[in-house]
């Protein structure tokens, strides 16, 4: 296995003034599959909002393969793989 595919390191994002995630690290590597679980207000939506460009991040890094991707339009994200389905959306 190579090296790890996302890179998120000390994030933290807000609505306003209310801060929703504090300093969120984690790490997925190629091939490998990681589920994010919690309890309903605990940050899940709003972490892959942000990983994909749709929310902003405060302070932290986002970093796909060896490109540093936080601060890029969510368009440009997508263009690089990285999506999401929710689970609201009939799939399954």
């Amino acid at each position: 296995m190579n090296g790890p595919t996302l890179r998120v390191h000390d994030l933290d994002a807000y609505y306003g003034e209310a801060q929703a995630l504090y300093g969120v690290s984690l790490t997925v590597g190629a091939g490998e599959i990681v589920a994010v679980v919690g309890p309903n207000g605990s940050g899940k939506s709003t972490l892959l909002r942000t990983v994909q460009g749709l929310h902003p991040a405060r302070r932290g890094e986002i970093w796909l393969e060896h490109d540093r991707i936080d601060g890029l339009a969510a368009h440009a994200i997508v263009a690089r793989g990285v999506t999401s389905i929710p689970r609201d959306a009939g799939f399954f």
